[in-house]
């Protein structure tokens, strides 16, 4: 088992300049992050993945065939993947997996982080358990999103996907 804590972002994989990330799996871990100025990448989130383009016209790449196994989340945020146009996140799986959301300091969450990049870089956006935006083939298996009532003024929903496409959730 491993333990990542006191941190602004759990895992992280960022794809900016070009390159792919496959064949990749995480399991029994214990993740606690929190949030910090503005000055740092990340928003809190237990785990983040994400392919943008640092510049315009420099292709990030792809993530595919990543998993995540048996891994309990607490932190003032959940779950981010963000691909964009050209850059896919493509066969990432979620299985057992508890996110527990509450708010412990008193930093602001209300973006969406996508730096190191020019475009868009910070996108205005609520806390969701589990966000997903351009992404194919996304399984969450036994996926337990948990908000504590002190997230309220941030918080949207347990799961969020845009322009995600073959999405499976099974309880």
């Amino acid at each position: 088992n491993c333990v990542i804590s006191r941190t602004n972002r759990g895992i992280s994989l960022m794809l900016r300049d070009g390159g792919n990330i496959e064949n990749v799996t995480f399991a029994n871990l214990h993740i606690n992050t929190r949030m910090f100025s503005d000055q740092w990448w990340g928003e809190a989130e237990a785990i983040c993945v994400t392919a943008v383009d640092r510049k315009q016209g420099n292709r990030a790449g792809h993530i595919r065939n990543v998993h995540f196994e048996n891994i309990n989340c607490s932190g003032e945020n959940g779950i981010f993947l963000h691909g964009s146009e050209g850059n896919s996140l493509e066969d990432i799986s979620f299985r057992h997996i508890r996110v527990d959301i509450r708010k412990q300091t008193a930093w602001p969450i209300d973006h969406w982080d996508l730096r190191p990049s020019e475009v868009p870089g910070m996108i205005p956006g609520k806390v969701n358990g589990f966000t997903c935006v351009h992404g194919k083939s996304i399984r969450c298996e036994d996926v337990v999103i948990r908000k504590d009532s002190s997230m309220d003024p941030w918080f949207d929903q347990d799961f969020c996907w845009q322009d995600t496409e073959n999405v499976t959730v099974v309880k």
